[in-house]
């Protein structure tokens, strides 16, 4: 019953893309940057004494032995089943305190391990039920060793469906000696050619003739395999805890600030292959956002700004000739990709981190990865590099980002509508590259008709760093009162021309005699010109420049001490 390679493949190719990377009061970017937080991170869970597939499964991101409550005895039961996944077919297996290594259905299997025993049985027996998809068939073994060597093998076969548990037993034949070791294992699908959707749901297996009993024989005890981690980082950890190897990253007291730092060892471990097992040394870290399971695409952290620099603080106790490394890997939204990197050499004292962040302008960042590794060179150490003992802490880990260099961003002025037009002026100030108004309007200054009470809104994008800030502002319809002199007859304002060149006059026709200022005010509301007039005719024309202005829209406000109007000018 040979584990499929295929997928060792895929944990060796998913696992060389790590390696190649490698060598290829602002907010915090980095999720848990400061590696303040921690967890214990549960793999998967195995039946006491059990071997399955759950760690091809989990690399795969899904599981093929499960612990279930649908139980005959006790409180559980062993569910194996078979699955799809992306690129290959997975089978339910489980073998009791070893593991097959070689064979097949038609052939001999061979097997490590396995349980002691006192003699030679005469028969198997359990509690099953099972739907076995079609096509396939599940397998029910029990392999026999003396001294190592086998001396009795039987397979059995199950195919359609049991909806309930059933009690099922067969005959062991005779036997060329007594064995001393005996091998129990199931699979809900044959090896060579698994097809999905097959379960099998095992609880209690016995054998008859001998009084031996077989480890957890109904499944009840389970153990959970777990790794250590920093919250929203993977480490080497993960690795050590599938393939074997001391644990690589722990919290550390000796922190930059806060109460503790992340320290990565480098350890050794190893990586599947379709050849066996492949013997590396690895200590690393990688931050992901959300969520990240194992045999997926290197984790990503998403952001909505350009960031233009990786900081933080090491401290590298190197052995030999080994050196530290940080690679970033930009992703735009297009999804083209922007390395950069630095190097970390050794340090006994916190020293600051700047890894620089390049790209072409007007690209729009969408995704960070970022990898931090104690070591450029991963075979186990030779005097290149790749040392088993090097030492890498880090804390304060983040991205720099430039919109947080900017002032707080609010509209820089609002002219209010006038009673002649109703027409209000806002103005979302000047430098920007781009503005977007809620109107659809892009231009800086806008005009828009007050009828109603209105929110009006703009975003405003920073030409070299993309940065986008918004504001609103609430603009009310103007409170309009005729005002009539004595005779009955309306005051009169004219203003002309308008457009003018810079020299426009006022006119003032039926305004009652009295004292008037004349006001002319940028578009801020900031008084260019101020003069008193004294009205005592019933007709009044004065002359005003603004020849020492620039072109624009100007406000022009006439009042007196029962009268107010204002006016727009524009100067071309």
């Amino acid at each position: 019953m040979q584990k499929n390679t295929t997928m060792k493949t895929k944990v060796f190719v998913i696992t060389n893309l790590c390696w190649l990377f490698l060598s290829g009061t602002y907010a915090q970017y980095i999720p848990n940057g400061g590696f303040e937080n921690w967890e214990n991170r549960i793999l998967y869970a195995e039946p006491m004494s059990w071997n399955t597939g759950n760690m091809e499964a989990f690399i795969n991101s899904t599981a093929t032995a499960l612990r279930t409550d649908d139980h005959y005895y006790g409180a559980y039961a062993l569910r194996l089943q078979t699955v799809l996944t992306e690129t290959d077919t997975l089978l339910g297996y489980a073998f009791c305190e070893g593991m097959i290594t070689e064979g097949g259905v038609s052939d001999t299997f061979r097997f490590t391990g396995g349980m002691q025993i006192s003699g030679a049985p005469d028969s198997l027996f359990g509690i099953f039920k099972y739907h076995i998809a079609d096509n396939d068939t599940a397998i029910v073994l029990a392999s026999f060793k003396k001294d190592g060597v086998i001396v009795g093998q039987e397979m059995f076969t199950l195919a359609g469906d049991q909806s309930s548990y059933v009690k099922m037993g067969w005959e062991i034949g005779d036997m060329a000696e007594v064995p001393d070791t005996a091998m129990i294992a199931f699979a809900c699908s044959n090896p060579d050619n698994p097809q999905p959707g097959g379960w099998m749901q095992v609880d209690s297996i016995w054998f008859g003739g001998i009084g031996d009993t077989i480890p957890n024989a109904g499944f009840e005890i389970w153990e959970e395999t777990s790794c250590r981690e920093p919250e929203h980082w993977l480490t080497a950890n993960l690795f050590t805890s599938l393939f074997g190897g001391d644990t690589s990253a722990t919290s550390s007291a000796d922190a930059h600030s806060g109460s503790y730092a992340l320290r990565i060892e480098s350890v050794q471990s190893s990586l599947p292959t379709d050849s066996g097992m492949y013997s590396v040394v690895v200590g690393f870290a990688i931050p992901y956002a959300t969520a990240f399971m194992f045999g997926e695409s290197m984790p990503v952290i998403t952001v909505d700004f350009n960031p233009t620099a990786l900081t933080g603080f090491y401290k590298f106790e190197p052995l030999l000739n080994d050196t530290a490394m940080i690679v970033v890997n930009l992703t735009d939204t297009a999804g083209n990709t922007y390395p950069s990197g630095t190097i970390l050499l050794a340090a006994a004292e916190y020293t600051p981190i700047s890894c620089p962040l390049t790209y072409p302008a007007g690209v729009k960042i969408a995704g960070v990865t970022i990898v931090v590794s104690t070591s450029t060179y991963f075979m186990p150490g030779d005097g290149k590099g790749g040392e088993i003992g090097s030492v890498l802490y880090l804390d304060d880990l983040d991205l720099l980002n430039p919109c947080d260099d900017y002032p707080p961003y609010s509209i820089a002025g609002v002219q209010q509508p006038l009673c002649a037009d109703s027409i209000a002026v806002i103005d979302a100030g000047d430098g920007w590259a781009e503005y977007l108004w809620s109107t659809g309007d892009t231009t800086q200054i806008i005009h828009v008709h007050i009828a109603e009470t209105t929110v009006f809104s703009v975003t405003v994008t920073a030409a070299v760093t993309g940065c986008q800030f918004s504001d609103e502002v609430t603009v009310s319809p103007p409170v309009c009162v005729t005002i009539e002199g004595q005779d009955k007859k309306t005051q009169e304002i004219n203003i002309y021309p308008n457009p003018s060149t810079g020299i426009f006059f006022i006119e003032f026709s039926n305004v009652m005699p009295g004292n008037y200022t004349s006001e002319i005010m940028d578009i801020t509301g900031k008084v260019l010109l101020k003069e008193d007039l004294l009205m005592n005719q019933a007709t009044r024309k004065v002359t005003c420049s603004l020849s020492g202005f620039p072109k624009g829209l100007y406000l022009v406000k006439i009042s007196g001490e029962s009268f107010s109007q204002s006016f727009r000018l524009m100067k071309n």
